[in-house]
Parts: C-alpha cells; sequence; structure tokens
C-alpha cells in the first residue's frame, strides 16, 4: 500500500483552505451585490407644483431623484415631467422598480395607443397601478423590513402621486391620482388602494374657482409660501410660471438633500406647451397640444 508523507498531506490541506478562502470570498461578494440589487432599484421622486386655470396650466418639478437606501442613498437628476400624446403627467413618490419592472411612466402611456382622452387615462392608470405596486412593495420589505417603513412614513402619506394635465376642447383638464399602501398589523404591505380621484371638469371637481393649485410630495413649504404670497399680493402671482418655479425653489431651500435644481417648468394652453426653464426636459419651442384623438380599435 502506498504510503503518503506528512508534508504532501500538508500541503494539500493548505491547497483545500486556500479554496475554502476564496470560495468564501466569493460567496461573500456575491451575497452583498444580491442584497445590495434588491434595494438600489427603487426610484423615488419629489417636488411638483401645478397651477391650473380654465386656459392654461403650469407646472414645475425639480430635478431629484432617490435611488437605494440600504448602503446610503444613490442620487439621479432626472426628467419628472412627461408628455405623451396630448396628455401630460408628473410623478411624486415611488414610480419605478427595476427588479420586478414596476413603471408608473409606462404605465401611464398606455393610453395613448387606445385614443384615450386624459381623464380615461388617468382612470386607466388607477386601475392598474395596484397588483404592480403591491409586488415591489412586498419585495421592497422583504429585502429591507426595517427601513421599509422609514421610507415610507405615515400610512396615510401617498407612495405615489400621479398628476395628468392636458387640454382638450381648449379647457383645461387635470386628474390627481393618489396610491397608497395597505399594510397587516406588523407593518407588511399586503395591499394597494387608491383614493377617490380628484380632478376637472367633472363631478370630481375639488370647487368651480380658479386657479388651483395641485402638489405633489410637497412638505409644508411651499403651501405656506403661497398663502404668504397671497396675502401679501406678491407680483409674482400674475405669472403662473414664476410662481410654481418659485414655490418648488422654496422646497429646494427648505431641504436640499431631498429637492434640488435645476427646476423645470412646463407652461401649457390651447395653443401648445412650452418650456419656461433652462433644464434638460423640454426643448424651447411650441408643441401642439389639442391633437386630434385616434378612436379606439373595435
Amino acid at each position: 500500500m502506498p504510503s503518503v508523507s506528512r508534508s504532501s498531506v500538508t500541503i494539500l490541506d493548505d491547497h483545500w483552505s486556500v479554496w475554502r478562502i476564496i470560495a468564501n470570498a466569493i460567496y461573500r461578494m456575491a451575497l452583498l451585490l444580491v442584497v445590495s440589487t434588491l434595494f438600489i432599484s427603487t426610484l423615488n421622486s419629489t417636488s411638483v407644483v401645478t397651477i391650473i386655470r380654465p386656459d392654461r396650466i403650469a407646472m414645475a418639478a425639480d430635478a431629484k431623484s432617490i435611488v437605494g437606501y440600504r448602503n446610503g442613498p444613490v442620487t439621479l437628476y432626472i426628467c419628472k415631467i412627461h408628455e405623451s400624446g396630448n396628455t401630460f403627467f408628473a410623478f411624486s413618490g415611488m414610480d419605478q422598480d427595476d427588479i420586478t419592472g414596476f413603471s408608473a411612466s409606462v404605465l401611464a402611456k398606455r393610453g395613448e395607443m387606445l385614443g384615450m382622452g386624459i381623464q380615461v387615462r388617468a382612470e386607466k392608470f388607477a386601475a392598474e397601478v395596484k397588483e404592480p405596486m403591491l409586488r415591489s412593495l412586498q419585495r421592497q420589505y422583504r429585502s429591507a423590513p426595517r427601513e421599509y417603513g422609514k421610507i415610507y412614513g405615515p400610512i396615510d402619506n401617498p407612495v405615489l402621486e400621479a398628476l395628468f394635465v392636458g387640454f382638450e376642447h381648449d379647457a383645461s383638464v387635470f386628474t390627481l391620482v393618489e396610491v397608497l399602501r395597505v399594510e397587516d398589523a406588523y407593518g407588511k404591505p399586503i395591499g394597494v388602494s387608491v383614493r377617490p380621484l380628484r380632478g376637472c371638469p367633472g363631478n370630481s371637481c375639488p370647487t368651480k374657482e380658479y386657479p388651483k393649485v395641485v402638489y405633489g410630495g410637497v412638505r409644508d413649504e411651499a403651501r405656506a409660501e403661497y398663502r404668504r404670497m397671497g396675502a401679501i399680493q406678491d407680483k409674482r402671482l400674475n405669472d403662473d410660471a414664476a410662481t410654481v418655479q418659485h414655490l418648488v425653489g422654496t422646497e429646494i431651500a427648505a431641504d436640499p438633500s431631498r429637492v434640488a435644481p435645476p427646476v423645470a417648468v412646463l407652461v401649457i394652453d390651447s395653443s401648445g406647451s412650452r418650456w419656461r426653464a433652462e433644464e434638460k426636459c423640454g426643448q424651447d419651442k411650441k408643441k401642439p397640444t389639442n391633437q386630434p384623438q385616434r378612436k379606439p380599435h373595435p
């Protein structure tokens, strides 16, 4: 029976020890990558302010969005105002999840292919956002349950706000969709609900008075500043685009960790749309907004 020297056994043990160390290191790196990827995949946006009158709309949004929470937030600067046919929409809140494939903008654009009106598109979005949003929230809770509650705050805070605006028949139209999470007694997401839609024209129109100011993802600073401007009769109130830009700027000054320039400002009326501020969202030219509606396919 061949003999095996003690020195050769020691060498074999050393080799196996080295490979075990390497394999363990690779496993740890892969595990860290998976855990990080699970949470660094959601896009959270803030601060959209819109002033709506019967004959014109002014919308402003900051550019900062936050991605990821486990190993520290990652900042992206993106356009939060989207255009699809004769409809413009903006989001505040959790509007994208790369892991589950949830995308609020993709859902919002589906109505264009069917030739839907602005309010009908908002209703379709409200109906279709619940299931993919719930999958995303459940995934986030599984990957980081402690961080989950800190991210979204009180249960009555909308996890996503989507504002649809535009012009139809030479009159402004808007609908606000507010998406809420439903949780069990332990804070685990078990459902998604949508508040009754608010918009004009129609029975859900909040009041018959204009202008209407719609806030998305803002704190109390912008609302307080708008009231202050009214009390002192600030001259900027004569220019809705300047007003919404200033209100988003108020949010930036109050909390630059959440809200940051550049501020995109879009003005819409019956003649078209144009970007007011210099930023990457749009170009300084008019685009017609009263495009003919395509008839739905039978």
